[in-house]
């Protein structure tokens, strides 16, 4: 947190809940401070009167969260957030890609690889649609999609792939 987000730019960060203020504005309504914590340090952090209306239930001490949050840096000062969701952390979902590319060079598609990737995509069924860039380099890419094999794309079978087919052989399309 080197740098204020812009407007409608907001952060994601994990943490603990270890410190709650309720406090009332000059208005009469109340707002929470929080300390946030994770395994490198802390930060403070702020939920305003309209967030504190609809997250006031979430703002529990020693719960594992996953805040999304504006930053505002000042000079000479800590970094500050000011929360605008709050989510316990075993309720939070991580977005996973929709569509995914995968670039195999043609001299490289042993039968061996290939029955590699078939087994792969059987155990990590899922959602997203991969595309095969199938490259004879100097000559041709053919473009495959590879139909009845949607996958889950999370980060293990991604770094399966790359395992698989090379590091830079794998690209989150959506």
């Amino acid at each position: 947190m080197k740098r204020s987000t812009r407007k409608d730019e907001d952060i994601l960060v994990a943490g603990l809940i270890t410190g709650v203020r309720i406090a009332k504005t000059r208005k009469g309504e109340l707002m929470a401070g929080l300390t946030i914590e994770d395994m490198h340090g802390w930060v403070e952090a702020a939920v305003f009167p309209d967030a504190y209306k609809r997250l006031s239930a979430q703002v529990k001490l020693e719960v594992p969260v996953l805040v999304r949050a504006a930053v505002k840096v000042e000079e000479d000062a800590a970094p500050k957030l000011f929360i605008n969701e709050i989510t316990p952390l075993d309720e939070a979902r991580v977005k996973l890609p929709r569509s995914l590319r995968i670039t195999l060079p043609l001299a490289d598609a042993s039968p061996e690889l290939v029955d590699a990737l078939h087994q792969l995509f059987l155990g990590s069924p899922g959602d997203a649609k991969v595309l095969f860039d199938l490259v004879r380099p100097g000559e041709y890419v053919v473009v495959m999609e590879a139909e009845g094999y949607n996958v889950t794309a999370d980060r293990a079978f991604r770094n399966r792939v790359g395992e698989l087919c090379g590091p830079n052989a794998i690209k989150v399309i959506d």
